[in-house]
């Protein structure tokens, strides 16, 4: 086996490293957006929105579509 060289020895070295961390990052992005679309399904339970989202306290009452109508049309 031929010996390799300290620059051949540190390229072959990061791209061993890279592939692991592309790899975990894939994993990590995955996960993440998984997390994000089970959330927002959560969010869409009335129930459970008070334990998810703090800032739902601070909503004022919701318009309907009725109340928008201009008069004399």
């Amino acid at each position: 086996m031929v010996k390799l060289n300290d620059d051949e020895a540190y390229t072959a070295l990061f791209i061993e490293f890279s592939g692991k961390v592309e790899k975990a990052l894939k994993k990590a992005a995955i996960a993440l957006l998984a997390a994000l679309c089970l959330f927002q399904g959560l969010l869409r339970i009335p129930e459970l929105r008070p334990f998810l989202a703090s800032a739902d306290q601070f909503e004022g009452a919701p318009l309907y579509k009725d109340e928008f109508k201009k008069p004399g049309f």
